[in-house]
């Protein structure tokens, strides 16, 4: 009869059976699994295959996530500039939606999108929040922010050419290149719409059009424009094609050209110069 060897408690490749803390599922492993798996995560808490792949993701170990992070600020963080408050499970929740919430007494459908009027995310005081029914209200709001800073043009908002930005200046910014007047006198021309922009066309044989804004940059740069750059008309108009209202400039410029009118209007609207009623920003 073979002799029955004694189990070493000792033994690194003995199996043993392991209960994770986290979802409570027992499994084998072996010893040195479970030694190197607490060594990796720093803790003496013992997880399954899958809860400890998890946990390598986050590259923390689940004692030391949520209200036991060195981090935790309690459950307040700032995502994309808007303030947001820890809901548990992993789940966050916008500060002003909350606060709009608890002023109307009811929670707000999924569609229902809140406007900060003074452009300021982190203002959440309930006078600087405004309900809007879906996001085509929403988007509405902020192109009435930018038609006020347009209508104001020239007076307080003057657009700087140097940085193709909109500044608060009472000095107007004027720009160096030599104007020309040809922009706005070209022949054989028509309009084609795109979308709610209008832009005038320039027939240039063979029934082949060319937009005339950009055929008038390219006369002024003496240039191709680039297949990213754009032409931004600073004064919102697409059928002024005069050189003074035209500045090319990158695509991710453009998009920060609106963003900084947007950001003067809102400036002005702090000042008192600029009120907001009913979804609508005008002048006092």
């Amino acid at each position: 009869m073979l002799a029955v060897k004694e189990k070493v408690v000792n033994n690194p490749d003995r199996f043993t059976e392991r209960k994770c803390d986290n979802c409570g599922i027992k499994e084998r492993a072996r010893m040195s699994t479970i030694y190197r798996g607490r060594k990796r995560r720093r803790s003496t808490v013992d997880l399954c295959k899958k809860c400890s792949n998890l946990s390598q993701f986050r590259k923390c170990a689940f004692d030391r996530t949520g209200k036991n992070s060195v981090n935790w600020n309690g459950g307040i963080r700032i995502n994309n500039g808007y303030r947001q408050h820890y809901l548990g499970k992993g789940a966050y929740r916008n500060e002003q939606r909350i606060i709009m919430e608890k002023h109307l007494n009811r929670s707000l459908k999924k569609k229902e999108k809140v406007h900060h009027i003074d452009c300021n995310k982190l203002n959440n005081k309930i006078s600087n929040l405004y309900l809007c029914k879906n996001m085509r209200e929403h988007s509405k709001c902020h192109y009435e922010l930018e038609r006020c800073g347009f209508k104001m043009l020239g007076r307080y908002i003057w657009f700087n050419y140097a940085n193709n930005s909109y500044v608060l200046n009472k000095t107007k910014c004027k720009r160096s290149e030599k104007e020309a007047d040809f922009g706005k006198t070209m022949t054989r021309t028509h309009t084609k719409r795109f979308g709610s922009l209008s832009y005038r066309h320039r027939y240039l044989g063979n029934q082949k059009y060319k937009t005339i804004h950009s055929i008038v940059v390219e006369e002024m740069l003496g240039r191709r424009l680039y297949a990213n750059e754009l032409v931004h008309h600073v004064d919102s108009n697409t059928l002024n094609n005069s050189p003074r209202n035209l500045q090319a400039m990158s695509r991710s410029d453009h998009a920060i050209c609106h963003f900084s009118l947007q950001k003067r209007v809102s400036e002005l609207y702090i000042q008192g110069i600029v009120v907001f009623e009913n979804g609508f920003y005008k002048e006092k």
